[in-house]
């Protein structure tokens, strides 16, 4: 398991040591880990280069994915802080938002399973000016993540300290509006560290998750200690029965972290068969949900967890 002093340095570790292992497979491709270094690597002098480094609060609106990943360690490089945006925000939540965290920039990705974010902010009059919107779009147009990364060739990382802040993460917990949780390098890799150890995940696993990596418990308890033991998550932006099942026939996971109603909708499905989940060693949740069908040798749990204490 990786053992880097803060997040910036923890994908570059496991780079070294699993360099051509699958750390992503999502909608559109397969990421190794030595790729998915590359591109954190750009997204980071890229955020430098243009001003945007120590102390500055990078927001990040997009699907699940290999370039969520890269853009978020990104940011960790740069010695900025990360604050991930729920895709279920609507204009007026991401506009207050955007206030109340003082963005000062915001990488977005116009569209997500039909809601357009330009849209929005446009609308709202959110407090951004268009060049401190970066879209992730193809080409490399002004205000594009191609023209931003293209610029970032020889630009130098600055150091990043541990106990300085990486991520801020928004929740209403119980009740309320959003509050926006500051959350530290050492602490997260504090939650990252044991979780991976518990996990039993061996190097070079696969495990199939559909928990948005905006949430705490997508970044800190599954993502993140997935890489953490060298293995490899199957992302998509949005969750789609078949697809799930495309998945586990194709890729045969030995991990699997799906809520309820989505086991229940694979476990429903006319394409499902039991032998999808033999694979399957480590996953989250209860054996009822998967009314008998996992292999006798699936080791289970069921987590809870605080944003307030990294997950």
């Amino acid at each position: 398991m990786a053992s880097a002093g803060d997040l910036s340095m923890l994908l570059r570790e496991l780079a070294l040591r699993h360099p051509r292992t699958s750390a992503v497979v999502d909608d559109e491709r397969t990421w190794t880990f030595a790729e998915l270094d590359d591109r954190a690597d750009a997204w980071g002098r890229a955020l430098q280069a243009h001003g945007w480094g120590p102390e500055a609060r990078i927001g990040l609106l997009a699907g699940n994915g290999g370039e969520w990943l890269a853009a978020a360690f990104g940011v960790w490089r740069a010695a900025a802080t990360l604050v991930p945006i729920s895709t279920f925000v609507t204009g007026h939540e991401l506009a207050n938002l955007v206030r109340s965290a003082c963005l000062d920039v915001l990488v977005v990705q116009p569209e997500v399973a039909g809601h357009r974010y330009l849209d929005d902010l446009a609308r709202v009059g959110a407090a951004l000016p268009g060049d401190r919107i970066i879209r992730l779009a193809p080409g490399a147009g002004p205000g594009t993540y191609g023209r931003l990364l293209r610029d970032a060739v020889s630009r130098a990382l600055p150091p990043v300290r541990a106990d300085g802040d990486a991520c801020i993460l928004y929740t209403s917990g119980t009740t309320g509006g959003p509050k926006g949780v500051v959350l530290t390098h050492d602490s997260i890799l504090a939650a990252v560290r044991p979780t991976a150890e518990r996990s039993g995940l061996p190097a070079a696993a696969l495990v199939l998750s559909s928990l948005p990596l905006f949430w705490v418990a997508g970044l800190f308890i599954r993502a993140l200690p997935t890489l953490a033991c060298g293995s490899g998550l199957i992302l998509s932006q949005t969750f789609r029965v078949e697809r799930a099942i495309d998945d586990l026939r194709r890729h045969r996971p030995q991990g699997i972290h799906l809520r309820p109603p989505q086991v229940a909708a694979v476990l429903a499905s006319s394409n499902f068969t039991t032998e999808l989940l033999a694979p399957i060693r480590y996953g989250n949740g209860r054996r009822a949900w998967f009314r008998g069908q996992l292999p006798a040798a699936a080791r289970l749990v069921t987590g809870y967890g605080m944003t307030e204490m990294s997950g």
